[in-house]
């Protein structure tokens, strides 16, 4: 008998901002959460455990509201994370000096939405860290945090744009905003793809070796998060949550071009996927973030998944998910130290660590 697995909320802890970006905080059991004060500040806050409970172990308020964060970029044993504010800065802090940036630049024009890293754990094999950022005003760039101007910065495709006349001789140009971005497809220290997703519905790549667009798709609806089911390996999968409660998968097997879709809504509604993370001990499981439950889905693939260079596609499958919040999860991160474990933030105002059951029964 296969027992299934289940979501468990393990710690529940009420705070008074608002929640945009949680993180387990590398090789410890403590979890970093950013985001934004009533008065519009920004807040960082550090939660660890005490006597069986979850509590905020420091804080630091910043000038403006957090929306983002990844330890992606953070080269150990050091434990370095990059954010974005409402402002358009992008700072990298080390967690143990919360008082002042390691690295801060004007990045953006207005608010980042999202901010990806890649290289930190393995840079030897995978190439130098960086940090991706997308923001409202319409900017994808990449960051080499050891200089001041990005490596790149590209846009969404000029069809994408909205022209307005306001004037007989001025044209109101409006950018696709950049809601998400993923780094990824480093096999080795010069393969490197950053993927940016728009609220048009427009997906972008950029082969970082090529510097040049090697794929674009469009999509029915936003795309609001998406992620490579590993950044250091071949291309694979790419997974996508999209505005109307729409998940998608590509297949990667055979590059873009050739990739294989599967959309399911796995919520029955047309509930945002706010975020999807792949499990770091299962490439082929994720958890996925709608309203105000977290599901946890696995992609089955089919008997062969190339066929005469064709790429079949294979199944997405909901296995489990349960109501976490009161309000909207938009915000959830998985352990890697150990397997099951989570942690999400809600529009509610409350942090949360919970832990699904039997994760080996999906493998």
């Amino acid at each position: 008998m296969t027992l299934s697995p289940n979501i468990l909320q393990l710690y529940s802890q009420q705070t008074n901002y608002t929640i945009f970006g949680i993180s387990w905080i590398p090789n410890s059991a403590r979890v970093l959460s950013v985001g934004m004060a009533a008065r519009g500040t920004g807040i960082i806050s550090v939660w660890n455990f005490d006597d069986q409970k979850l509590v905020e172990q420091s804080r630091h308020e910043k000038q403006s509201a957090l929306k983002c964060v990844t330890f992606g970029a953070s080269l150990a044993p050091s434990r370095t994370f990059g954010t974005g504010d409402h402002d358009g800065n992008l700072f990298t802090f080390d967690i143990e000096n919360l008082q002042k940036p390691q690295f801060h630049v004007k990045a953006h024009q207005s608010m980042i939405h999202c901010v990806d890293g890649i290289g930190g754990r393995n840079f030897t094999q995978i190439g130098a860290p960086e940090i991706a950022s997308g923001s409202s005003d319409g900017f994808v760039k990449l960051w080499d945090v050891r200089q001041p101007q990005p490596v790149l910065e590209f846009t969404s495709s000029v069809d994408s744009e909205t022209r307005t006349q306001i004037d007989r001789d001025k044209m109101l140009v409006s950018k696709p905003e950049a809601w998400c971005v993923a780094l990824g497809g480093a096999s080795s220290t010069s393969d490197r793809y950053l993927l940016a997703g728009f609220d048009s519905g427009d997906i972008k790549a950029i082969d970082l070796r090529m510097m040049k667009v090697c794929w674009e798709h469009h999509l029915p609806n936003g795309i609001v998060s998406m992620e490579f089911d590993r950044q250091d390996t071949k291309l694979n999968k790419l997974t996508v949550g999209t505005l109307e409660g729409h998940t998608y998968c590509f297949d990667l097997v055979n590059g873009f071009e050739k990739a294989s879709i599967v959309d399911q809504k796995f919520f029955g509604d047309s509930s945002t996927i706010w975020q999807v993370r792949h499990s770091p001990f299962n490439r082929d499981v994720f958890a996925v973030t709608g309203g105000s439950k977290i599901g946890i889905a696995k992609y089955d693939y089919p008997k062969e998944r190339s066929i005469e260079d064709k790429t079949i596609a294979g199944k997405l499958e909901m296995k489990t998910d349960a109501v976490v919040s009161t309000q909207t999860c938009q915000s959830m991160c998985w352990s890697r130290e150990k397997n099951g474990l989570l942690a999400w933030g809600s529009m509610d105002q409350t942090v949360n660590v919970g832990y699904v059951t039997n994760m080996k029964s999906l493998e």
